[in-house]
């Protein structure tokens, strides 16, 4: 009998130990996921500030093309 309960006992730290790295690959998964969403909306801005400052004549007019870069 005692060499069942260690073989359950032993299945149930596999099986916690398991969950533990599952757990710590969604978490890494949904951070690099977070991270990629963020890192993508800046560099369009960057990229939408990037042009109007390449397409601007100087800093102090604006044209009609360059009205939505403020």
């Amino acid at each position: 009998m005692n060499v069942i309960k260690n073989r359950i006992s032993s299945d149930r730290g596999d099986s916690n130990t398991i969950s533990i790295i599952l757990w710590i690959v969604f978490t890494v998964v949904l951070v690099i996921a977070v991270g990629k969403v963020i890192f993508d909306a800046v560099k369009a801005r960057g990229d939408k500030v990037a042009a109007c400052i390449k397409n601007s004549n100087n800093v102090f007019t604006t044209t009609a093309k360059d009205a939505n870069c403020q």
